[in-house]
């Protein structure tokens, strides 16, 4: 029979042998997760801010040929 193979579940099998690989459901790891989505939000508003401003720029700027 023809057995498929998969490259991903190969590389997690390596990876489980070689004890690189750790779960992360600790109350210190969910925290730590927490605080990193807080920041990434607050930067993507910050980007998004920083967008619509220089899209207002943009508008206000005379174009010379």
């Amino acid at each position: 029979m023809i057995k498929p193979v998969s490259e991903a579940e190969e590389i997690k099998a390596q990876l489980q042998e070689a004890g690189k690989v750790v779960k992360l459901d600790s109350e210190e790891h969910i925290e730590t997760m927490e605080k990193m989505n807080k920041h990434l939000l607050r930067v993507r508003r910050e980007l998004q801010i920083n967008l619509n401003k220089s899209k207002d720029a943009a508008k206000n700027i005379i174009l010379t040929a």
